[in-house]
């Protein structure tokens, strides 16, 4: 590179677990895929930052046991869909009670099972299942585990959890927005789109954790804590977060970068929030994270896609963002977020930046 100093490095920055979220419910090169849950409504529209939590599938006697903690209200119910039955005994406590224990067949994968996201680009996967052990959570519950123990009559040592599913009463179901993938909307010859649903249950699945890893670190529990104001699930232990996209990304990607732009210069050109569907508030929060970044580097930026919020394609990208300003006619285009050049106007002249914009009046 101090050979050469007469280039400049581009990089097409985006911060996947944000960006790219609802691609999981895309797989279109998926054997499976006339499975897989295309209206990705178990990956709902989530809000920057993101941190993303996952459990190990695989329950047996030495997996570190399930920790369910939060608000479980009377009326409350727990589901555990089981992808493979290998012949173990599963547990379900409320505090030290059981409220069920069942025996599984060792008759190995469960047929019939629903992939419901697929495991690319952020390493999550649930499946719900014809198999489901359930109980109901007695009032007042504070903790609910979930173990598993060796059954020697069959040989029975483990099941494969495909989904654990928190059922609240339905008056404490939420409002949550989703996005209705381009081949959902394809199939059913509309726009791609975002959607609102009430929601009353919290699913919890498989994240890139494995058993044999959490032990090694000493784990003896996996830490759930439930929020019903979202309907959505965290962990205190970092060995359950899968992906974060966050300003600590943003600005480690800066570092990365920054070895690139002496002699030469670096031009970034981030890729749009839009991709899957966001909310116009966390745009604004994640392009100031990007624009600060590039400026602490001295970075120049080809701010592009948004400039192109025209045709039919580009109008349902609009259609992706929750809480959109008021878009309207502007030259040739039938609809236009004038706001958008306010906000790269703002960052440019504050930043100071170097931009370059093109596709403005294509």
């Amino acid at each position: 590179m101090d050979k050469f100093g007469n280039y400049i490095y581009q990089d097409n920055l985006g911060i996947g677990a944000y960006i790219y979220h609802g691609m999981n419910a895309w797989a279109n090169d998926d054997p499976e895929k006339q499975n897989v849950d295309f209206h990705n409504t178990t990956s709902r529209i989530v809000h920057y930052p993101v941190t993303w939590y996952g459990i190990c599938d695989y329950l047996c006697p030495e997996t570190p046991t399930y920790e369910i903690t939060g608000f479980m209200p009377k009326g409350t119910r727990i589901d555990i869909h089981l992808k493979n039955l290998w012949g173990a005994k599963v547990i379900i406590k409320a505090d030290d009670e059981v409220i069920n224990e069942q025996i599984t067949p060792n008759t190995g994968e469960v047929e019939g099972c629903i992939k419901l996201v697929h495991s690319y680009p952020i390493a999550i996967e649930a499946y719900r299942s014809p198999y489901v052990i359930s109980a109901d959570i007695p009032d007042g519950t504070s903790k609910i585990t979930i173990t598993a123990e060796y059954v020697p009559e069959h040989d029975g040592w483990a099941v494969g959890i495909g989904l654990i599913e928190i059922v609240y009463p339905e008056e404490y179901a939420v409002t949550n927005y989703y996005y209705e993938t381009t081949y959902s909307a394809y199939l059913e010859g509309e726009r791609d789109h975002t959607f609102s649903q009430k929601d009353n249950s919290i699913l919890i699945s498989w994240g890139a954790v494995n058993f044999e890893d959490l032990r090694a670190k000493g784990l003896n529990s996996q830490k759930i804590v439930l929020n019903s104001e979202d309907m959505s699930w965290s962990s205190p232990q970092p060995e359950l977060i899968i992906e974060r996209g966050s300003s600590a990304e943003v600005f480690q990607q800066g570092e990365n970068l920054s070895r690139f732009n002496e002699p030469s210069h670096v031009v970034i050109r981030h890729e749009n929030p839009t991709f899957t569907a966001a909310f116009w508030e966390d745009i604004l929060a994640y392009y100031e994270d990007i624009y600060s970044m590039c400026e602490e580097h001295g970075f120049s930026v080809v701010a592009s896609w948004d400039w192109c919020r025209v045709g039919n394609f580009h109008q349902s990208q609009n259609a992706r963002i929750i809480n959109i300003p008021e878009t309207r006619e502007f030259d040739i285009y039938e609809h236009f977020i004038w706001e958008f050049f306010h906000v790269h106007d703002i960052y440019s002249i504050r930043h100071q930046m170097e931009f370059s914009v093109y596709h403005l009046l294509l």
